[in-house]
């Protein structure tokens, strides 16, 4: 299939549509509820209690996560998770 000058923007369009629908942020109470939604809250909590005390002050004071957070990233990669399934994992809390 030949791409087109318009495919190639539609493409760019569709992926910024997206981007911008992806949730940015969500609240303690939020990535709480969705983690034991996904039986995975001990062991997150488990994670935390292992590391040092800035993550554990992140952990428990932030009064929101940002998706993009590094902490946050790392912590998700740890467990397993790809940048696809920590946005899936964004997108369900968000709606709690």
């Amino acid at each position: 299939e030949k791409l087109t000058k318009k495919h190639l923007v539609d493409e760019y369009q569709e992926d910024k549509r997206k981007e911008e629908l992806k949730v940015k942020s969500i609240t303690p109470r939020q990535i709480r509820l969705q983690l034991n939604a996904l039986g995975l809250r001990q062991q997150v909590e488990d994670w935390v209690a292992t590391q040092p005390i800035d993550i554990k002050d992140w952990w428990e004071f932030s009064s929101r996560y940002e998706r993009n957070n590094q902490v946050l990233i790392d912590a998700a990669t740890h467990f397993g998770f790809t940048s696809e399934q920590l946005d899936e994992l964004f997108m369900e809390a968000s709606k709690l």
